[in-house]
């Protein structure tokens, strides 16, 4: 078989440029490449061994300089195989001689990778030593080339391929607003990478009860959070938790005080995370709230609206039907979380406690172990009673601390469900005699005030360096909720 170049009748002129610009914020993923760790695609590893002047097209490419290379490539193999060249030359070209000439701009760190795509467009062959990140680099290429022919290839040997987590996040982050991201074989590897998050999130309910969970979830990319909370396997207790993860996300990669540095990023993360969440599924009483949140009041108060307008029409089941077809799988419950009860466990030092609680200077008057459960935070309150009292509180918040009003912006006054109340309160205090245990069936109406807020005390104690709670040094006390 002849050279390439022999029948070859047109060049890709590739000007290099720096490392390309990689977003580090939360609606990406990419992380910026070191310059010093510059990895080689394997496959032009491999190319560079065979013999120079080998059928590949990216064997060797004519340099004119550091940051020019020509490459000898069939305007038929590219007018067929890619959009994008097809495109280039049917509209503008320069010459060099009897060749036409196609100008393209490339990141340093990609000419190898681009090599490799000039040889499939060219032989329709693949290496099958590539690694993880050279099928993902050459995906990210079929689809800013065009080159369709190509993103089936890498999308199986991704599939079949031993990715690791960082590859998946990588992954979905390249193909979110891809051209190819509907693609039958690249909706199948989304799935995949679906199934992974439900593996590692498969209960909701889990991220407001377990920090690391819950640190782990705001790490995750806004295409991985969407992913997760659109898969049909996701399990919560309530649909409520939804909003309390998202407000979470929302909080940790967007905060107020940055605000003004990611307005537009931040607005569109709402909109996308907002057609998450199914409002309808959230209690009316709820709903009162959620819109004090910072990032519900920019853009998504017209879910509280039309929710709350889906709630007035229960007396009403031929327009609530109508309303339920239009909204179509927004209102149609997840799978139920298998969870049924929860605990907040209280472990501090004695002396910081008594410390903490007696001190002048101290900022708050308790100290507390917190949780969510079911979109609500619940928290286990040690504060001072009196001089040398101590008393143990449970409380529970919604989603804002905002200003609370029974009203809703419709003018109808929402009750809290008796769904959303827990059926009992056990609280357990290590104590020098042993485990004292405290009872408490929880009334519909437990205290709740103008603010979503409720509690109830369970015991006073005294707060002697010695006292009878001190046990090793430390106040041990477990609250169990069950609903």
């Amino acid at each position: 078989m002849s050279k390439l170049a022999d029948y070859s009748d047109a060049i890709v002129r590739v000007r290099l440029s720096g490392s390309q610009p990689v977003t580090t914020d939360p609606l990406g993923v990419d992380e910026a490449p070191d310059p010093k760790k510059q990895k080689t695609c394997k496959a032009s590893r491999s190319a560079k061994k065979k013999e120079k002047g080998a059928d590949k097209v990216g064997g060797q490419g004519s340099e004119h300089s550091a940051d020019v290379q020509d490459f000898d490539v069939s305007s038929f193999c590219l007018a067929t195989k890619s959009q994008f060249f097809q495109a280039m030359l049917d509209r503008w070209s320069g010459s060099e001689g009897s060749k036409r000439v196609l100008e393209i701009q490339l990141g340093a760190d990609e000419l190898q990778h681009f090599k490799v795509l000039l040889d499939f467009v060219h032989f329709e062959e693949l290496d099958t030593g590539l690694t993880v990140e050279d099928l993902t680099t050459l995906l990210s290429f079929a689809d800013r080339f065009m080159v369709d022919k190509l993103v089936d290839p890498c999308v199986t040997s991704l599939i079949s391929s031993d990715r690791k987590w960082e590859d998946d996040m990588k992954l979905l982050g390249m193909l979110e607003g891809s051209r190819i991201k509907a693609r039958p074989s690249v909706v199948s590897l989304i799935e995949v990478i679906g199934c992974v998050l439900l593996m590692k999130f498969p209960d909701l309910e889990e991220v407001g009860l377990d920090d690391n969970a819950c640190d782990k979830f705001c790490q995750l990319p806004l295409p991985a959070v969407k992913l997760l909370l659109r898969h049909a396997g996701l399990k919560v207790a309530a649909e409520e938790t939804v909003f309390w993860v998202v407000n979470e996300w929302m909080d940790k990669n967007f905060p107020e005080g940055n605000r003004s540095v990611a307005t537009s990023r931040s607005g569109d993360a709402a909109l996308e995370l907002g057609g998450c969440i199914k409002f309808c599924l959230l209690s009316p009483y709820y709903l009162q709230v959620v819109s004090s949140a910072q990032w519900m009041r920019d853009v998504c108060t017209w879910w509280v609206k039309e929710a709350l307008h889906f709630h007035t029409l229960a007396d009403f089941p031929g327009d609530l039907q109508q309303i339920k077809e239009r909204m179509g799988d927004r209102c149609v419950p997840r799978p139920g979380s298998s969870r049924r009860s929860f605990q907040i466990i209280f472990n501090e030092d004695a002396m910081f406690v008594r410390d903490a609680l007696t001190s002048s200077c101290a900022r708050e008057p308790y100290i507390e172990s917190v949780v969510a459960f079911r979109g609500y935070t619940w928290s286990l309150q040690a504060f001072k009673d009196g001089d040398v009292a101590m008393s143990v509180s449970v409380f529970v918040r919604g989603p804002a601390m905002a200003p609370y009003s029974r009203i809703d912006c419709l003018g109808v006054e929402r009750p809290l469900p008796s769904t959303d109340w827990p059926k009992s309160l056990d609280l357990d205090v290590e104590t020098t005699a042993g485990h004292v245990h405290f009872e408490d069936k929880v009334p519909v109406g437990w205290g709740i005030d103008d603010a979503p807020t409720f509690s109830a005390d369970i015991f006073n104690c005294m707060l002697e360096a010695q006292g009878e709670l001190v046990v090793g040094g430390r106040i041990k006390m477990i609250a169990t909720v069950m609903y």
